[in-house]
């Protein structure tokens, strides 16, 4: 299989493994440790490999992988690029059966790799459950995207997204799909992901019982706001952007709804998120119009 000419230093022993999982992390060795010692199973598998993305970590994280963990393959960036990038570089570099995208602040349990083999499908795209280590409270369950692209809860018959924190990939479906929109670097990648992955005739499946536990809860306030906002505007305009009739509807309505949400937070004294709520929205429509314009 030819592969993709890689930037940055790359440290791979091997380049297949059947289940490949793809960690991005930046300055989270601690926490990655604890994610490593979760998974036992990885030093004596011939299923599962484990790659870790380092997106240029300060706190000496490739070198507690190197003497702690020989068995994990490290690439690690000349350049930040972000966590959609990061995966992307490590899922083209390795001819596997599935891609499984964990985040670098999550725990499993011990049943966690037969729950995941039991499941597989090259026709689906696995959508795992996320629930807060501390609290216990469910994260992440079952979520179906809306016409503006925010999710929201439903069964799990009717998930058709999931989070790039616990999801697996069939490497075709992958490949097909080219990937995570690098344009993406955060917030939103997988919501895109899922439904580029539905259109090409994937079906996204959420798997109650295929659990991980996430440490690092975030709340969507600041700059958070701001690249949300953005990068769903940016995403669901590309979705829709063969459709000028969708496209013109999603326009109004998320423009409305952009507004509503930033005089909501007016209302609740929260004036900064107000205005990175509208920033958001300007950049996410930006940002398609130069699509627009490149692509034509």
């Amino acid at each position: 299989m030819i592969l993709p000419k890689l930037s940055g230093e790359t440290i791979i022993a091997e380049k297949k493994a059947k289940y490949l999982i793809i960690i991005p992390t930046y300055n989270r060795r601690d926490d990655l440790r604890e994610t490593i010692r979760s998974m036992p199973f990885l030093q004596d598998s011939e299923e599962f490999k484990l790659v870790v993305v380092d997106d240029r970590s300060t706190d000496g994280t490739a070198e507690m992988l190197r003497e702690q963990f020989p068995f994990v393959d490290i690439i690690r960036n000349e350049q930040q690029t972000g966590p959609a990038a990061g995966r992307n570089k490590a899922a083209f570099s390795y001819d596997a059966e599935y891609y499984i995208f964990l985040d670098s602040d999550i725990e499993v349990p011990a049943d966690w790799p037969e729950v995941i083999r039991k499941h597989l499908s090259p026709q689906r795209v696995l959508a795992g459950k996320v629930v807060n280590l501390y609290s216990k409270e469910v994260e992440t369950g079952p979520r179906r995207s809306t016409f503006i692209g925010g999710s929201v809860p439903c069964t799990p018959e009717q998930a058709n997204v999931g989070s790039s924190c616990h999801m697996v990939v069939p490497a075709a479906c992958f490949r097909a799909i080219k990937g995570f929109d690098e344009e993406i670097p955060y917030y939103f990648e997988d919501s895109d992901l899922s439904i580029r992955a539905n259109k090409a005739g994937y079906r996204v499946t959420f798997i109650d019982e295929a659990v991980v536990y996430h440490k690092n809860q975030g709340h969507k306030r600041g700059k958070r706001i701001q690249m949300h906002v953005q990068n769903r505007t940016y995403a669901m305009s590309k979705a829709y952007e063969k459709n000028p009739l969708k496209l013109s509807a999603f326009f109004i309505i998320n423009s409305v709804w952009v507004f509503l949400q930033s005089v909501l937070r007016i209302v609740k004294m929260e004036f900064s998120d107000s205005l990175y709520i509208l920033k958001g929205w300007v950049s996410g429509n930006r940002k398609f119009l130069r699509r627009l314009a490149h692509n034509h």
